[in-house]
């Protein structure tokens, strides 16, 4: 299979490339740097526009969204907030724009969000729970609805904090 990851050089994105190229299938990084995983093909995008990737969505199986600025960064300013934000939703509206523009669509589509989506309140939680009010959980809820338009297709079964995936 051919799958591509947005956010494939962080932890998450790292290990599932590993275990992809493990068992025989091609991986396309997409990523605003030149870091590559030896063995998979590095695919430069602004995490913003389609502009020079978008045409391999016709190529791709399975799409991956994993991109986002990692929570550990501190202090959390309005700025850091705004790139927390622009960081996750910037490059799922792009994915999203790509998979509508193909001609040949990927069966697959698997996005992360976070477990943060129940809020801080420490109660157990559920699918039917509903989000957080905290910043972090509204976060979530805005990233899972860039994607939204793909549960149209039937491409997604719809979005959950630990993914959205395919049928």
């Amino acid at each position: 299979m051919n799958i591509m990851i947005a956010g494939g050089s962080g932890f998450l994105g790292n290990a599932l490339a590993r275990s992809f190229l493990a068992d025989g299938h091609q991986v396309f990084i997409l990523t605003r740097g030149t870091h590559s995983l030896p063995g998979t093909q590095a695919v430069p995008w602004d995490a913003k526009t389609t502009n020079g990737w978008g045409h391999l969505v016709n190529e791709m199986d399975v799409i991956i969204h994993l991109a986002g600025k990692t929570l550990a960064s501190w202090p959390w300013t309005a700025a850091t907030k705004k790139a927390f934000h622009d960081s996750r939703v910037m490059p799922g509206l792009a994915l999203v724009e790509a998979i509508l523009q193909a001609t040949q669509r990927p069966g697959i589509f698997i996005q992360q969000s976070g477990i943060n989506h129940y809020g801080l309140s420490g109660d157990l939680a559920d699918e039917s729970t509903p989000p957080g009010s905290d910043f972090l959980s509204q976060l979530t809820v805005e990233w899972e609805n860039t994607t939204k338009p793909l549960e149209e297709l039937g491409l997604a079964a719809g979005s959950h904090p630990y993914g959205a995936c395919a049928r």
